[in-house]
């Protein structure tokens, strides 16, 4: 149904195609999370169970916008990360769930501050990432004339 084109369907049946789109896509995302469900790992599933939240997923989460943060205000991100023990306290359940959802909102409200401080600019400068594609494709096209096809 979704290869056919909307408008060349009767007026009198487009509800009910509609609905049916509808009811396919809630069917594949319920069959998708059955089978996530089935098939998941067990110790973060054990983990869920137990703290309430999936320790690892959150833990990346914070990781992630930890590095967001300091590419934000700094331009660069550091590894390992200064708050390595903070984010395996996450991923090994130390906090409650309500305690990592409200950190999680506060660390996303102060992304918008971040943005305005931010030195980097906030697009990409599109001219001068072609230029290094060429570069790189000419480099490499090089390459091949003068060794071969390494």
């Amino acid at each position: 149904l979704r290869n056919i084109p909307f408008d060349i369907i009767d007026e009198k049946y487009r509800d009910e195609v509609r609905r049916e789109e509808e009811y396919r896509l809630a069917k594949k995302n319920w069959d998708n999370y059955i089978h996530w469900a089935t098939n998941r790992n067990p110790k973060r599933k054990a983990m869920e169970e137990k703290f309430g939240y999936d320790g690892k997923a959150a833990s990346h989460v914070f990781r992630i916008m930890t590095e967001g943060r300091e590419l934000l205000l700094d331009g660069k991100i550091t590894f390992p990360i200064p708050n390595a023990e903070e984010i395996l306290k996450i991923k090994d359940g130390f906090y409650e769930y309500d305690e990592i959802i409200e950190k999680a909102k506060n660390l996303e409200q102060e992304f918008e501050r971040w943005y305005e401080l931010s030195p980097l600019p906030m697009k990409p400068n599109i001219n001068k990432l072609e230029e290094l594609y060429f570069n790189i494709v000419l480099e490499k096209y090089y390459q091949k004339e003068m060794y071969g096809n390494k």
